[in-house]
């Protein structure tokens, strides 16, 4: 928590991310790929419903389908990297995004750049270790 001039308190708002899905494999990949990522994460019954605070969920294409909720995101082992990826970018960018430009970024690592609502964000950005830079912001893990 932060304070601002006038003693006035902020609270960061972290979205909820849940694991639920009865593929031991997806689940135990998932699991261990959101830990690295540095997402706050939670895991779920499958058989119990979703909570309200749940903000994004991950199962297998058929699970979020059975259950016609847009909070969950559909996934596939192999797809795991782009859907932890996208999670990234909608707690950082939002849903609503207005425009996005994307770029190949020649850097010293080179990588797919892209810009949402006038905010930088990098593919090599996402592998530093210690933080991530989002268009000038910095998430220290």
């Amino acid at each position: 928590m932060a304070t601002i001039e006038g003693g006035a308190q902020l609270c960061t708002i972290v979205p909820e991310v849940a694991v639920r899905t009865d593929d031991f494999r997806l689940a135990y990949r998932l699991l261990g790929r959101l830990r690295d990522s540095g997402i706050e994460y939670m895991q779920l019954d499958p058989e119990k419903p979703v909570p309200s605070r749940v903000d994004f969920w991950i199962a297998s294409h058929a699970e979020v389908v059975r259950t016609n909720d847009v909070r969950g995101i559909g996934c596939d082992v192999e797809e795991i990297d782009s859907v932890i990826s996208s999670i990234m970018n909608r707690i950082a960018v939002g849903e609503k995004v207005q425009r996005i430009c994307f770029g190949i970024d020649p850097g010293p690592r080179p990588g797919l750049s892209w810009i949402a609502d006038c905010l930088l964000y990098t593919s090599d950005a996402a592998d530093e270790e210690d933080s991530v830079d989002l268009g000038g912001r910095r998430i220290i893990k």
